[in-house]
Protein backbone atom coordinates (compact mmCIF):
# COMPACT_ATOMS: atom_id res chain seq x y z
CA UNK A 1 0.00 0.00 0.00
CA UNK A 2 1.53 3.18 -1.06
CA UNK A 3 2.13 5.92 1.60
CA UNK A 4 -0.73 8.19 -0.05
CA UNK A 5 -3.41 5.38 0.50
CA UNK A 6 -2.36 4.85 4.30
CA UNK A 7 -2.43 8.54 5.02
CA UNK A 8 -6.05 9.27 3.26
CA UNK A 9 -7.16 5.94 4.83
CA UNK A 10 -5.83 7.62 8.24
CA UNK A 11 -7.79 10.50 7.67
CA UNK A 12 -11.15 8.61 7.01
CA UNK A 13 -10.63 6.17 9.75
CA UNK A 14 -9.93 9.60 12.15
CA UNK A 15 -13.23 11.56 10.67
CA UNK A 16 -15.04 8.00 11.37
CA UNK A 17 -13.95 7.11 14.95
CA UNK A 18 -15.01 11.15 15.83
CA UNK A 19 -18.20 10.59 13.97
CA UNK A 20 -19.24 7.15 16.18
CA UNK A 21 -18.12 8.83 19.32
CA UNK A 22 -19.76 12.44 18.83
CA UNK A 23 -22.73 10.04 18.37
CA UNK A 24 -22.55 7.65 20.96
CA UNK A 25 -22.02 10.53 23.46
CA UNK A 26 -24.66 12.83 22.07
CA UNK A 27 -27.21 9.80 22.93
CA UNK A 28 -27.18 10.68 26.42
CA UNK A 29 -29.41 13.03 27.72
CA UNK A 30 -27.38 15.47 29.35
CA UNK A 31 -27.01 16.93 33.32
CA UNK A 32 -24.54 19.75 34.29
CA UNK A 33 -23.32 20.42 37.36
CA UNK A 34 -20.19 21.96 38.69
CA UNK A 35 -16.71 20.33 38.61
CA UNK A 36 -12.89 21.41 39.95
CA UNK A 37 -9.71 20.53 38.31
CA UNK A 38 -7.74 18.39 40.55
CA UNK A 39 -5.04 18.23 38.06
CA UNK A 40 -3.58 17.42 34.59
CA UNK A 41 -2.00 14.17 33.03
CA UNK A 42 0.05 14.07 30.12
CA UNK A 43 -0.16 11.36 27.53
CA UNK A 44 2.59 10.10 24.76
CA UNK A 45 0.17 11.19 22.22
CA UNK A 46 -2.65 12.65 23.30
CA UNK A 47 -0.88 16.11 24.54
CA UNK A 48 -2.39 17.53 28.16
CA UNK A 49 -5.74 16.23 29.62
CA UNK A 50 -7.14 18.02 32.59
CA UNK A 51 -8.28 15.73 35.35
CA UNK A 52 -11.47 16.61 37.24
CA UNK A 53 -13.79 15.31 40.07
CA UNK A 54 -17.57 16.13 40.19
CA UNK A 55 -20.37 15.40 42.44
CA UNK A 56 -24.11 13.87 41.23
CA UNK A 57 -26.49 12.38 43.86
CA UNK A 58 -24.04 12.21 46.72
CA UNK A 59 -21.65 10.40 44.48
CA UNK A 60 -18.38 11.61 43.72
CA UNK A 61 -17.42 10.91 39.76
CA UNK A 62 -13.61 11.93 37.97
CA UNK A 63 -12.84 12.48 34.21
CA UNK A 64 -10.69 13.44 31.73
CA UNK A 65 -10.60 16.20 29.48
CA UNK A 66 -8.34 17.50 26.93
CA UNK A 67 -6.70 20.79 28.04
CA UNK A 68 -6.33 22.31 24.36
CA UNK A 69 -6.27 26.31 24.24
CA UNK A 70 -7.78 26.56 27.62
CA UNK A 71 -5.97 27.81 30.91
CA UNK A 72 -6.83 25.23 33.41
CA UNK A 73 -5.01 24.40 36.78
CA UNK A 74 -5.54 22.45 39.81
CA UNK A 75 -8.26 24.35 41.95
CA UNK A 76 -10.13 25.75 39.11
CA UNK A 77 -14.01 25.57 38.60
CA UNK A 78 -15.78 24.27 35.47
CA UNK A 79 -19.23 23.07 33.75
CA UNK A 80 -19.06 19.22 34.09
CA UNK A 81 -21.77 17.96 31.17
CA UNK A 82 -22.79 14.05 31.72
CA UNK A 83 -24.88 11.61 30.80
CA UNK A 84 -28.11 11.48 33.42
CA UNK A 85 -28.06 7.55 33.23
CA UNK A 86 -24.36 7.37 32.90
CA UNK A 87 -21.93 9.32 34.62
CA UNK A 88 -19.20 7.63 33.50
CA UNK A 89 -19.46 9.91 30.40
CA UNK A 90 -18.83 13.51 30.77
CA UNK A 91 -16.78 16.39 30.02
CA UNK A 92 -15.30 19.11 31.67
CA UNK A 93 -16.40 22.37 29.53
CA UNK A 94 -13.12 24.64 29.42
CA UNK A 95 -15.25 27.41 27.93
CA UNK A 96 -17.79 27.55 30.68
CA UNK A 97 -15.41 28.84 33.81
CA UNK A 98 -16.99 29.47 37.32
CA UNK A 99 -15.10 32.50 39.06
CA UNK A 100 -14.68 31.88 42.48
CA UNK A 101 -16.70 34.86 42.98
CA UNK A 102 -19.65 33.41 41.82
CA UNK A 103 -21.36 31.58 44.85
CA UNK A 104 -23.77 29.09 43.76
CA UNK A 105 -25.74 26.37 45.42
CA UNK A 106 -25.70 23.62 43.59
CA UNK A 107 -28.17 20.83 43.02
CA UNK A 108 -27.09 17.22 44.45
CA UNK A 109 -29.63 16.03 41.23
CA UNK A 110 -27.35 18.77 38.93
CA UNK A 111 -29.21 20.83 36.27
CA UNK A 112 -30.68 20.14 32.66
CA UNK A 113 -29.56 23.57 31.17
CA UNK A 114 -26.12 25.70 32.46
CA UNK A 115 -27.79 28.02 34.46
CA UNK A 116 -27.73 31.71 32.83
CA UNK A 117 -25.73 33.58 35.92
CA UNK A 118 -22.64 31.00 34.26
CA UNK A 119 -23.41 31.50 30.59
CA UNK A 120 -22.30 34.93 30.90
CA UNK A 121 -18.72 34.24 31.73
CA UNK A 122 -18.83 31.69 28.42
CA UNK A 123 -15.19 31.60 26.80
CA UNK A 124 -14.72 31.46 22.63
CA UNK A 125 -14.51 27.92 21.69
CA UNK A 126 -10.62 27.73 20.87
CA UNK A 127 -9.14 24.88 18.49
CA UNK A 128 -10.30 23.11 15.35
CA UNK A 129 -10.05 26.49 13.19
CA UNK A 130 -12.87 28.09 14.91
CA UNK A 131 -15.55 25.85 13.33
CA UNK A 132 -16.61 24.24 16.69
CA UNK A 133 -17.62 27.82 17.59
CA UNK A 134 -19.29 28.03 14.60
CA UNK A 135 -21.27 25.04 14.63
CA UNK A 136 -21.57 24.84 18.98
CA UNK A 137 -25.12 25.57 19.93
CA UNK A 138 -26.03 26.21 23.64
Amino acid sequence: MSDRRKILLSIILGFTCVILWNTYYNSFDKMYTIGIVTGTQIGKSSGTSVVYEFNYNGRKYSGLTGKGYYSAKKGDRFIVEFGKNNQSVSSMLLYYPVPDSLEMGVPESGWTEIPNEIKKYRLKIKGDFGLREYFHTD
